[in-house]
């Protein structure tokens, strides 16, 4: 049997066709506004992406298609969360890209953020048969802010690493990437 040069691309060691590496869309969360559709983040070696779902982490198989949560005891309350960044934006230089991931593909660095005790404000959807009010998460002046701590996770199981930032009351985890050889973590807040 003949395969065309694109068909045998994509075709796995056992001959069946092996399903794209897409990434697909997930709804990311952020403060103040209503989940925002973004792509998966890969892995450097293109096997594993990254999406979040109800505060958790969550790998899909490249290759298959199968999704695992990395991790089970997010809530929307208390939510991980990464770096994502958009390509065209970094290549227009209005961002910089993130390396949540380390080069080798075995670890994720993430935020885990905690919004107890953070004011939910109220934002009424309008445009519906009837107007419907979901509670955001927005600190007020004054206020108490989500309280956001660092972590390392290994796709592998191993039990989840938190790096001491300090205290990180006031502050913001800004970003955080692994040097290009994975000897170590950058954190800036």
């Amino acid at each position: 049997m003949s395969y065309g040069y694109r068909e045998h691309q994509i075709r796995s060691v056992l001959g069946r066709p092996r399903r794209p590496r897409t990434p697909r869309q997930f709804l990311r969360t952020g403060p103040l506004i209503d989940p925002q559709k973004a792509h998966e983040l890969a892995s450097p070696d293109g096997d594993l992406l990254a999406s979040t779902a109800d505060g958790n982490i969550v790998l899909r198989s490249a290759v298959d298609g199968r999704p695992v949560p990395l991790t089970t005891d997010g809530t929307p309350e208390h939510e991980y969360r990464f770096d994502l960044v958009d390509p065209a934006l970094a290549n227009l230089g209005m961002a910089f890209l993130a390396c949540n991931w380390l080069p080798d593909s075995s670890r994720l660095a993430v935020y885990k953020v905690d919004n107890r005790g953070v004011h939910a404000a109220p934002q009424v959807h309008y445009l519906k048969r009837e107007d419907e009010v979901v509670h955001r998460y927005h600190a007020q002046a004054g206020g108490r802010l989500e309280r956001t701590t660092l972590h390392v996770l290994d796709v592998y199981g191993r039990p989840a690493v938190e790096l001491d930032l300090g205290d990180t009351t006031d502050t913001y985890p800004v970003h955080a990437s692994w040097l290009p050889g994975g000897s170590h973590l950058v954190a800036a807040c």
